[in-house]
């Protein structure tokens, strides 16, 4: 009897094939967060096509953390995401600091709305969240480190393997960033008892204290960038990012600033600190940038609205009406209406705008109503940080006042009106060196009182009470900014142009006369009335701004601006104004121009005389046609 053949079965296990199962999924999922990890960053190419000039906007703004949601303290990936489209469609382009280095160095050109974006203390999310973000909008950015911090091996932050991959990449740069307070040693003081453990009061020691202090500060920023260099292929970083505990203790006093700038300097050719605005131009100093640290807590309408402000700022030819201004509040004491700003605070409230682009003449006007304590309109110096003047009072009087951080006010001029709950007109006119006032309409002064110092930074309103709650309200703020009024006069006036300039003292912004003539590479100098000029100056705030006439070269050729170098740096004084005829700088840019001016300490106005108009170019005014006036004294130029 033939048996039946039995068929061969294959004997299985489910937990086999689950096992095996699970680990080719292990396997690449692993493989998949390697290569996440480990990708390399979007090569990146510098934006072109974006409207390019020699007189841009740089915004500089600073992110902290940034993660899949909002904390406290971080800010979610969504909102930046809706950050970066808004900055984009105000026509901001990112820039890198490659690029802000020759603008400021070199005079080249960039987009005329050019953005830095920071990422500060390196937080392993900058990796993570933000570079898939920036990659997608082919933006560059400047990851800020602390080297110090890095080698302590914290999870929450970059190592030097991603930051290397980052900064290859092309679209990261890496900033330095570093606190010196923290690292202060004993320094020996001869003479002294005591030993002095703080750098300022070393410096204001001086002698072998102060020149120690110098060489460790030095020491610091040096040994900061040579980790950098180190770790990253000799990539040198070109900008400083001052930290939040070192702008706090940052020194008020200008020598004890300049021997900080001064050890920057030699490591570093950029430096930003943290500012209200974040708003930089071409007249700002390589090592004095400012950047705007974002909240992470604002919300995307409070973030449209700063940009907005900075953007919309007022200038010569735009004057926004009140809806359209968008005031800076300090918090959410201060609040803007259709056709108020109202500050209510304890024990203050503030709202401030940029700093005027290259503007030291304005006029603001306002309806000032004080319900309780104080009100103030401030002006703050970009130049000597920390101090300010201000105007304004109480019920019981109105002052003019200088001031600065840390020291006691120093009263300008009181006034015997007074500010209160049913409101009064006020009007304030910056031009020139000069201040004048008039409240419910009627001038406070006989003159424009002079006002000492550079006054170009951010200016606003603050309410303030010593008990209680701080209340004003002003009615219709607004700000626009004054083209300067230059008006000839002759180097040896008689008495009476003198008096006809002196009856029109509020509207002129500063004098000028001929000073010279500069003929091929030779300086030709005039006499005039120093002691006469430099006390009307005093008087009435008004600019001193020599004229020097440039000759047009034999046979109508055109000017060599080289061959005008040593003779203007021959001159002494901090202002001049360069007079061309119209012939002979046919050919020459105005990006030429302002490449000429930046090679200068000091303050040139240039302008192209041809009849029947004027071309200005000055620290106020843009080129623009300008008519020439009969009246004596005669009025040079106004925008």
């Amino acid at each position: 009897m033939s048996s039946k053949t039995k068929k061969l079965k294959v004997r299985t296990f489910k937990r086999d094939i689950y096992a095996w199962l699970g680990l080719l999924l292990l396997l690449l999922a692993g493989y998949f967060l390697y290569t996440y990890g480990h990708r390399e960053p979007y090569r990146f190419e510098s934006v072109k096509g974006a409207d390019l000039s020699q007189d841009p906007l740089l915004l500089a703004l600073s992110f902290g953390q940034i993660s899949d949601h909002d904390s406290g303290n971080s800010l979610s990936i969504e909102k930046f995401r809706k950050y970066l489209s808004f900055l984009k469609m105000e026509g901001f382009t990112a820039i890198s600091l490659k690029d802000a280095r020759d603008f400021y160095y070199h005079g080249m050109a960039i987009p005329q709305k050019s953005l830095l974006l920071f990422f500060e203390r390196g937080y392993i999310t900058t990796y993570k969240e933000v570079d898939p973000v920036l990659r997608q909008m082919k933006w560059p950015a400047v990851v800020v480190i602390d080297p110090h911090q890095i080698d302590q091996r914290n999870t929450h932050y970059l190592y030097w393997d991603r930051l290397e991959k980052m900064q290859v990449s092309g679209q990261w740069e890496i900033a330095a960033a570093g606190n010196i307070v923290d690292e202060r040693a004993l320094i020996e003081t001869k003479g002294l008892d005591g030993d002095a453990s703080d750098h300022e009061r070393a410096l204001k020691i001086g002698g072998q204290a102060a020149q120690a202090v110098a060489r460790r500060i030095r020491d610091h920023y040096r040994a900061s960038l040579e980790i950098i260099e180190d770790k990253l292929d000799d990539d040198h970083p070109l900008a400083f990012v001052v930290d939040q505990k070192m702008e706090d203790s940052w020194p008020l006093n200008e020598d004890q600033r300049k021997v900080y700038l001064s050890a920057l300097k030699h490591s570093y050719q950029l430096c930003f600190f943290a500012d209200n605005f974040g708003l930089n131009t071409m007249e700002n100093k390589p090592l004095g940038l400012k950047r705007l640290r974002i909240d992470s807590g604002a919300s995307y309408l409070q973030f449209c609205a700063l940009v907005k402000g900075i953007v919309n700022a007022p200038t010569v030819t735009k004057e926004p009406a009140f809806k359209d201004m968008y005031w800076v509040l300090e918090s959410d004491s201060a609040t803007q209406t259709s056709d108020r700003l109202v500050l209510q605070g304890e024990p203050r409230a503030a709202a401030w705008l940029p700093p005027g682009r290259r503007i030291d003449g304005w006029e603001i006007e306002a309806k000032v109503s004080l319900i309780k304590g104080q009100f103030w309109f401030v002006q703050e110096s970009d130049a000597d940080p920390g101090s300010f003047w201000r105007f304004g009072g109480d019920a019981s009087g109105l002052h003019l006042q200088l001031g600065k951080k840390g020291h006691p006010v120093h009263n300008l001029a009181s006034f015997a009106v007074v500010a209160s709950a049913s409101g009064s007109h006020l009007k304030i006119v910056k031009r020139g060196e000069g201040i004048w006032i008039e409240w419910n309409r009627r001038p406070l002064l006989k003159s424009p009182l002079y006002l000492p110092g550079k006054w170009q930074g951010k200016s606003g309103w603050i309410g303030w009470s010593p008990e209680g709650k701080a209340h004003v309200v002003l009615y219709q703020a607004r700000m626009r900014y004054l083209a300067p009024e230059i008006y000839k006069i002759a180097n040896w006036p008689d008495e009476e142009e003198v008096q006809r300039l002196i009856s029109i003292a509020p509207q002129i912004s500063g004098i000028t006369f001929q000073r010279g003539l500069i003929d091929g590479k030779a300086l030709c100098l005039n006499s005039y009335d120093r002691i006469l000029f430099k006390m009307l100056c005093h008087r009435f705030g008004w600019k001193l701004i020599p004229t020097i006439t440039v000759a047009a070269p034999e046979g109508n050729k055109r000017v060599d601006l080289d061959d005008l170098r040593l003779p203007i740096q021959m001159l002494t004084e901090k202002m001049l104004h360069l007079d061309f005829s119209l012939i002979n700088l046919v050919g020459i840019s105005r990006s030429k121009l302002d490449n000429f001016r930046r090679g200068f300490q000091k303050k040139l106005a240039i302008s192209v005389a041809s009849k029947p108009a004027w071309h200005i170019i000055d620290a106020s005014t843009s080129i623009a046609p300008l008519s020439t006036s009969k009246r004596s004294p005669s009025k040079v130029a106004s925008g």
